[in-house]
This record gives C-alpha cells, structure tokens and sequence, in this order.
C-alpha cells in the first residue's frame, strides 16, 4: 500500500458526521483511482455509519450520498446483498425528505412527490434477484400510491400565471362577416378556411426564439402533468446554445396551444353559430359530404358523417369519440396506399397495426398531408405535450368537460377542413373537366355544321 493511499484510507476512518463531506470527497477519490483494494468492506462499513448519522440529524441529502458510496464500495467488495441494501436505505432517504416536506410550515405536494419518484427510480435499480428479500416491489407499489396523492395535490398548488386580457373583437366580426348571408356552399367554403392553419416553419422559429431568450427556461426545467396528477413529460434547464429536439418539439406545441386556443374563440365558434342559424344541415348532408370526399376512405363515410355533424349540433362528446379513431384510420389508410409501412411484427411472429403515434412519426407523413398538416395532427392527436387526444380517447382518459375544450372543437373542426377541401377541390376539377369536355364537343360540332 502506498503513502498516499494509507493515508486517504486513514482520513476516511478519522471522518465523523461533522466533516463528513470530506469522508465523500476521500472515498471518491479512493474510487477513481481504484484504491483501497482488499479493504473494500471496511470503507463500505464506515460510509453506512456516516450514512446513519446524517439521517438522525435529518440531513437526508447528505446520507443519501453516504449509502450511495457504501453501495458502490460493497459492490467493489462483491457482496450482493449490502449493496443492495445501501441502495434500499439510500432510497429511503427521499421518502423521508418527502415527509419532511409534507410536514413543514410551509407543504408542498408538489416537491414531496419529486422525492417519491426519486426514491422508486432508486429503488429499481435493485437486481431482481435482491429484491423479494428487501421486499422491493411491495414498498415500490406504496410509494407509487404516495406520489400519485402527492401530484393530484399538487395541481390544487399551482397557481395561474397570466397576460392582460386580449380584444379579440375584430377578430370575432370578421369571422362572421366571412360566413354571414352566404349559400349554405359558400359558407361552408368560407368557414372550413376560416383560419389557414399552423405554420409549422413559423412556430418553430418563434419557439427557438422563446427558448433562446428566456430566462426561466435557462435556469429551471419543466414537468408536463396530466389532469390527474400523472407526470406525462419532462425537459431540464436549456442550454441556449444547444435545443434538444424534445424541448423543441414541447415548446410547438405549447405555442400552437396558444394558437388554438385564439382561432376556436375567436374564429371557429363565431363563425359555427352563424352556420347554424342560417343554414339547417341534417346528418345525411354530412354523410353525403364524406361520401364525396376522396380523403375518406372506403366505407368510412357514415363514421365520418355522423361525426361531423355531431360537432355541427353542437355534440363534441359524441363527436370527439367518433373522429378521432377515424383520423387514425385515415391516416393508416393513406400511408398504406403509397406503400409506407404501418405495421409491427413482434416475437411471436404475430403482425399488428401501429397506432397514430407511430403513424405520425413515419416520413411519409409529409408526402401526403404536407408539413403544416401534419404537424397539427401529431400535436393535437398524439404528443404528450399536447392534448393527447388519440391516447385520452382510446383509453377512456377524456372527461366530459375537456370534451368541449378548444382542443376538442379544433380537433373537430380540422377534421371538417380536411374532408370539406378535399371535397371540393374534387368538385371543382370535376366541374373543369366537364366544362373542358363541353367545349370539346362544340369545337368537333362547328365543321360538321358547315359541311
């Protein structure tokens, strides 16, 4: 044994609860250099003591790095079993510094149940073979339930963050002077582009920007919850130099949330109650509506139909439940036309469809609906950042007021812009060519007057 490393070892065992960090800074070392061979149990021992102590004087971080270092020097030590039990105890310690946050002057659920899944993460890195004996799984499934109560609490912690108000005023005349006084044809034209949609190019600008410049965003990461409490999405702070694309990505469609929010209040509901004053469709004008629609696929006009109209009567419930699995098919149906893969083999040799969010990933997905399109149905159907429309619906998530959230109109109305513009430009190259033909036929007829 070397000098220097007699005495790291020695400065180690003289280490009391009071200097412990440095009893760490030691210990590390001696790890990295791969010192302290043959006495590997022993400076495991003295870290677990270290450990304890820290955890009666309720310094929880710093006896969480205590058994952490003691699991790493058990582990050099081969001994399975205290390994696993330093990384137990250490996971421990979160869930008493979550305690010890619910029980403060000042609770917060919020930060206690940031520890709970600190101390679940910890716990599974257990080998499987360590865990009945410590009895990993049963305590993983308590504090499963403890952070599951510890978030719902938490939605009731935060609190609204908000601009002044905006005049959308203009906006709302203008959206009902495009569809006022109109044939129920050139209405319906005007109201299926009463907003020409995300501009994805855009968005990606300006959420770079956003990022790039804000503060908050540099200095703090951010957590995505769902209405139930369930964390649905994570980013950490931002080096401004270097975006993730995951960050990116959250950041579009927060904006394009912002987005939606504008065209539905502003644009999308003022125009729907004038068509339905004005204009009286039934849900066979909608089925025939679909049925002439090249963007729907074979035998799925009824479907489609029923839930347009739904939305049209002012049914989102209905509307909602019906569309989305339909946009899926839809898109499926479209991707496999042009010979995209949208399918999956698994072990068992057996071939299963991949859902929308698979779907929407594929690079076909451009080729057909274009950037801006598909962009939108991604971020509306199946990002986590999002509504998650296709997940909340397929799973029964959805409740009945978010059934008529602006999200959900959207959805809606998008899914009548399709089907109506594709429609259309059907009508309209039908009408061309029929007129085209017409002309044809006088030019032929001229001569054979003559002769």
């Amino acid at each position: 044994m070397t000098t220097i490393e007699a005495a790291l070892i020695c400065a180690l065992k003289k280490c009391t609860s009071k200097n412990g960090v440095i009893g760490l800074k030691v210990a590390d070392l001696l790890e990295k250099h791969r010192l302290g061979g043959g006495r590997e149990i022993e400076l495991a021992k003295k870290l677990e003591r270290l450990g304890k102590r820290a955890a009666r004087d309720k310094k929880y971080t710093l006896a969480q790095q205590f058994f952490d270092g003691a699991a790493k020097w058990f582990k050099r030590g081969n001994d399975k079993e205290k390994t696993a039990e330093m990384v137990s105890v250490a996971a421990e310690t979160f869930v008493k510094e979550a305690k010890a946050r619910l029980s403060s002057a000042d609770p917060s659920n919020m930060v206690a149940a940031r520890f709970f899944e600190q101390a679940i993460l910890k716990l599974r890195q257990i080998p499987k073979a360590q865990r009945p004996a410590l009895k990993v799984d049963q305590r993983i499934a308590k504090l499963h339930t403890k952070m599951t109560i510890a978030n719902v609490k938490s939605l009731e912690e935060m609190e609204l963050i908000s601009s002044g108000p905006i005049d959308i005023s203009e906006i709302v005349k203008d959206s009902v002077s495009r569809v006022e006084g109109k044939t129920a044809v050139e209405a319906f034209t005007e109201f299926a582009n009463i907003d020409p949609g995300a501009n994805k190019n855009e968005l990606r600008k300006h959420s770079e920007q956003m990022l790039r410049e804000g503060i908050v965003a540099s200095l703090f990461g951010a957590t995505h919850m769902s209405r139930d409490g369930r964390v649905i999405g994570k980013r950490p702070p931002i080096d401004r130099d270097t975006i993730p694309d995951a960050t990116l990505w959250a950041e579009m469609v927060k904006e394009y949330g912002v987005r939606v929010d504008l065209v539905v209040k502003g644009c999308i509901w003022p125009a729907l109650g004038v068509l339905q004053l004005e204009h009286r469709l039934s849900e066979d004008d909608f089925v025939a509506l679909a049925e002439s629609s090249l963007a729907v696929p074979p035998g799925r006009a009824k479907f489609f139909g029923k839930a347009l109209f739904a939305g049209y009567d002012n049914d989102f419930v209905s509307s909602l439940h019906l569309l989305v699995p339909q946009i899926e098919n839809l898109v499926r149906f479209h991707l496999k036309n042009i010979g995209a893969k949208t399918t999956n083999i698994d072990m068992n040799g057996i071939e299963n469809e991949n859902g929308l969010s698979t779907l929407a990933d594929l690079p076909e997905m451009e080729n057909i609906f274009g950037e801006d399109l598909s962009f939108e149905i991604k971020a509306i159907f199946c990002s986590s950042s999002g509504p998650n429309l296709r997940n909340e619906v397929a799973h029964g998530l959805v409740e009945w007021d978010n059934c008529f959230s602006p999200y959900s109109v959207y959805a809606w109305w998008l899914g009548f812009r399709i089907i109506f513009n594709t429609y259309l430009s059907f009508k309209r190259r039908y009408e061309a060519a029929k007129k085209s033909d017409k002309q044809e036929g006088e030019e032929v007829q001229g001569p054979a007057s003559d002769q």
